[in-house]
């Protein structure tokens, strides 16, 4: 389904940790955005399936919003651009 910027950012902000809910935004030209809960936190990433693994760190629900507005808006992925992130196996 393809939703604009707002509309993915509406469904990050009814994401619950308890339900163990997760977004995946895909942009356009193929670049992905996901996001899920560990624990209390917001976890967001990009996969990398020609390395079998994911860059992100947790981010706040206003860095989520960011990460997927850029992805819908500019078509590009962003997530290093939040700082502090680890690249993680899968």
């Amino acid at each position: 389904m393809a939703l604009e910027a707002a509309e993915a950012a509406a469904i990050a902000h009814r994401l619950q940790p308890h339900t163990r809910d997760f977004l995946s935004c895909v942009g356009r030209s193929g670049g992905v955005v996901q996001m899920c809960w560990q624990g209390d936190r917001r976890w967001l990433e990009t996969p990398h399936p020609e390395t079998a693994t994911a860059t992100g760190q947790h981010v706040t629900l206003a860095e989520a919003e960011q990460m997927i507005t850029i992805l819908a808006t500019e078509d590009r992925v962003a997530v290093d651009e939040l700082g502090d992130v680890v690249t993680k196996p899968w």
